[in-house]
């Protein structure tokens, strides 16, 4: 797994965590300060979601699970660095996590190690940013793809995706509630992945297919949380 300090990477990490599955090492990189939110509900009403906790900072599951770690000083993933530790661990897959709106750069991703990406989003129908927002006004629901990511923002084969029901009132869309359904069909993915041995083929996407979606203006996303 490659993580900057996001809800996101404490989300999986505490995910994977709490299915038991082994991380052959963990790369971090950024500003290790904690990032939290508060929560006041752990659970969606049908309990269906693993929910994490945010007030646990990353450093903190990594060391209860022993994983081997490597951080890497660094506010971006595309650093010389992260290459080199990638060849060191030799992994056959690698979960990625970075911040928001950061582009990875064509050299790693053809170091030839597949890079498992969950965008919170049904692909191929909505690309690019917030797009949990839009598929919650136009269709009521969220979607969430599991990608292997190729250049291309959002272009990747889709591995798999999943279409959830929209947060309560008491939950967080963005901190909470948007961290937590990625790494369920994480958790879907990597089970899957075990009990093959080998991703899932995967559905190409063409160019021609969807919608690219831009960060959503702060006066719609409000006029949508009001609809809960």
């Amino acid at each position: 797994m490659i993580a900057a300090f996001t809800s996101r990477s404490k989300a999986y990490a505490q995910a994977i965590e709490s299915q038991k599955i082994s991380l052959a090492g963990i790369i971090t990189f950024g500003n290790k300060t904690n990032v939290s939110t508060d929560q006041t509900d752990f659970q969606l009403n049908d309990n269906s979601v693993y929910m994490p906790d945010l007030t646990i900072p990353l450093i903190e599951t990594i060391h209860k699970n022993n994983w081997v770690h490597k951080h890497i000083n660094s506010q971006t993933i595309n650093n010389s660095k992260v290459i080199e530790e990638i060849q060191l661990f030799n992994p056959n897959l690698i979960v990625y996590s970075g911040y928001g709106g950061q582009i990875v750069d064509k050299k790693i991703l053809e170091t030839g190690i597949p890079f498992i990406h969950i965008h919170s989003g049904w692909l191929p129908d909505y690309r690019g940013s917030t797009t949990m927002y839009y598929s919650w006004i136009k269709e009521k629901t969220i979607g969430v793809s599991a990608i292997a990511m190729s250049p291309q923002i959002d272009m990747g084969n889709i591995l798999m995706k999943a279409k959830y029901p929209l947060p309560s009132k008491n939950i967080n869309p963005d901190y909470l509630y948007d961290p937590a359904i990625r790494a369920d069909l994480l958790i879907c993915l990597l089970k899957e992945y075990y009990r093959k041995g080998c991703l899932p083929e995967g559905e190409i996407q063409n160019n021609s297919d969807g919608i690219e979606y831009y960060v959503i203006h702060p006066i719609l996303k409000h006029l949508v949380l009001l609809t809960r």
